[in-house]
């Protein structure tokens, strides 16, 4: 199973989605119909999730859509460093896939940054 990430770094109120594709690790052929489970560490007001839960298409994939808060308290809580991780289950009912486990880190600042230098 590969997860990626629209973007590996986000601010405050902004959208991305994780791309999950599931093939067999035998054949390498998509599976259709994987079960899917997003696990987000830390769990908190960080992301407004819709659903946990996905079903990959004929592909193997599916895309899972998600939004950083406009407000994030965790940015405020004591040994937070920005960087979540996103966890993938997959199960299939298909004879002879096993399941998977993927993840992905993202980093989740509160606003952008810009520096400039005088002379």
């Amino acid at each position: 199973m590969n997860v990626t990430t629209s973007s590996n770094l986000l601010y405050n109120g902004q959208y991305a989605n994780l791309t999950i594709t599931v093939k067999d690790s035998a054949s390498g052929n998509p599976v259709s119909g994987a079960s899917l489970f997003v696990g987000v560490n830390p769990a908190g007001a960080l992301l407004n999730i819709s659903s946990n839960s996905l079903t990959t298409n004929s592909k193997g994939q599916a895309n899972y859509e998600f939004q950083v808060l406009s407000t994030q308290p965790l940015i405020y809580t004591p040994n937070y460093l920005g960087a979540i991780n996103m966890s993938v289950v997959a199960t299939s009912s298909t004879s002879g896939v096993g399941p998977g486990l993927s993840s992905v880190l993202v980093n989740v600042l509160p606003h952008s940054v810009r520096m400039t230098t005088s002379s």
